[in-house]
C-alpha cells in the first residue's frame, strides 16, 4: 500500500505519464529525479511494470480495443451477485449488480459495478483505477452518481460499487420526450450544478458527453465516470504534468488545450458543455471546431432536421440569442470562454427567462 502523502506525490504523475511516449517519460522522469529521486525511482519500476503488462497482452492479443468480457453474471463479487453487463469502455467493463442477502448493508441493493479489465491491472492501471475511487468518495450530489464501496474480487480484481442509474442519455431523452428548447436548456442547468460541484471540490470532470450523462424516468439528470478526472490540488511538480496524454479524451468534446497539451481548468469543461449545447439543439455537433450553422441561426439547422426537430421548428424566437452562447463556449482561447460553469448557467437561466416572457414564440422577421 502506498501512504497518502507519497500517493498525492503520484497521482497527478500517473494521470500523464503512461500517455507519453517513453522518450518524454525518460525525459520527465530525469527531470523529477533531480527533485525527488526516490519519487523518480517508485514511479519508473510503476512505468516499467506497466510496458511489461502492454507487452504481454499484445501477445496474447487481448490489446488493439476493449476485450469481449467474459460473463460474471451469477458470480458473487465483494458483497454482490452479478446480473447483467451493462457496458465497458478501454480500461473496465461495467456490469448491474446486487446485494447478497449474507452481507451487510441494504438488502438487494442494485448497484453498477465497475472491474478494472484484468489487462490493465499493472501498478499504473491499477493506481488510475484506485484514485477513481478517491474522486468519487468526494463527491456527495444528487446530480453526481455516488459511490458505495471499493473493494477487490477473490481474484484480485480491482471494483468500485457505484450508485446504479437507470436512464437514458440525455440526447436520446430530450428526443424521446420531444422536449422543447427551455426543457432542454433546463436539463442542461441541472447538468452544470453537478459540474460546479465537482470544480468546488478541485476536480475538472474532462469527459462531459452525452454517454457519461443519463436522465431518469423522473427527468432527474445524473453525471457519470470520472475515470479521467484531474484534480487541480497546487503541486511544486505542476511543471512536470502539464502535458496531457492524447489518450486521455474524447476528441469529439475534447477542448482544443486537451488535444494540444495545455493546461487543464474548469473552462475545459465549459467548452465540453458547449459541444453538448449544440448536439442537444441542432441536433450536430461542431466539425472540426466549426459550428454548425454557417449563419450562426440554430433555428436553419433545427428547420431543416425532421424527425423530432420538428418540435423545436418555428420557435425561432426561443433560438434567437442562444447561438453566441453556443460559439462563447467553443472559442480556442480558455480565457474568452465563460469563466466558469455557474457562469454559464447563470446566462442560460436569462435566455429561459427571455422566453418565458415573450409574448408571442414567432420570429418576428
Amino acid at each position: 500500500m502506498i501512504d497518502p502523502q507519497r500517493w498525492q506525490r503520484l497521482s497527478p504523475l500517473l494521470d500523464v505519464l503512461p500517455d507519453l511516449a517513453e522518450p518524454e517519460q525518460q525525459q520527465r522522469l530525469a527531470m523529477l529525479h533531480e527533485r525527488d529521486p526516490a519519487l523518480a525511482v517508485e514511479l519508473a519500476s510503476m512505468l516499467a511494470s506497466a510496458r511489461r503488462v502492454a507487452e504481454l497482452s499484445f501477445l496474447d492479443g487481448s490489446v488493439g480495443g476493449a476485450p469481449v468480457p467474459q460473463t460474471l453474471v451469477g458470480r458473487h463479487i465483494g458483497a454482490y451477485v452479478v446480473e447483467e453487463y451493462i457496458g465497458e469502455g478501454s480500461s473496465a467493463s461495467v456490469w448491474r449488480a446486487r446485494r447478497h442477502a449474507e452481507s451487510a448493508g441494504p438488502a438487494d441493493e442494485v448497484v453498477a459495478l465497475k472491474l478494472l479489465h484484468l489487462s490493465r491491472m499493472s501498478p499504473v492501471g491499477m493506481s488510475r483505477f484506485r484514485r477513481e475511487g478517491l474522486v468519487l468518495s468526494r463527491m456527495r450530489h444528487s446530480g453526481i452518481a455516488r459511490l458505495i464501496e471499493t473493494g477487490v474480487s477473490e481474484q484480485g480484481q480491482p471494483f468500485l460499487a457505484l450508485e446504479f442509474v437507470q436512464g437514458q442519455q440525455i440526447d436520446a431523452w430530450c428526443n424521446a420526450q420531444r422536449l422543447d428548447v427551455g426543457a432542454r436548456l433546463s436539463l442542461v442547468e441541472s447538468l452544470l450544478a453537478a459540474v460546479a460541484y465537482a470544480h468546488e471540490h478541485n476536480i475538472i470532470h474532462r469527459d462531459i458527453k452525452p454517454n457519461n450523462i443519463l436522465v431518469s424516468a423522473e427527468g432527474a439528470v445524473k453525471l457519470l465516470d470520472f475515470g479521467i478526472a484531474k484534480a487541480l490540488a497546487a503541486d511544486p511538480l505542476d511543471e512536470l504534468i502539464t502535458i496531457q496524454g492524447q489518450h486521455v479524451m474524447t476528441p469529439e468534446y475534447a477542448a482544443p488545450e486537451q488535444v494540444n497539451g495545455g493546461a487543464i481548468d474548469a473552462t475545459t469543461d465549459v467548452y465540453a458543455v458547449g459541444v453538448l449545447l449544440s448536439q442537444l439543439i441542432s441536433g450536430r455537433r461542431p466539425v472540426a471546431r466549426k459550428l454548425p450553422c454557417e449563419d450562426r441561426d440554430l433555428a436553419a439547422a433545427v428547420q431543416t432536421a425532421g424527425d423530432w426537430r420538428t418540435t423545436l421548428a418555428g420557435r425561432r424566437r426561443q433560438l434567437k440569442g442562444l447561438w453566441p452562447v453556443v460559439e462563447r463556449c467553443l472559442r480556442d482561447e480558455p480565457e474568452q470562454r465563460y469563466a466558469s460553469v455557474e457562469a454559464l448557467a447563470a446566462e442560460l437561466r436569462r435566455h429561459r427567462l427571455r422566453m418565458r416572457n415573450a409574448k408571442n414564440e414567432e420570429w418576428v422577421q
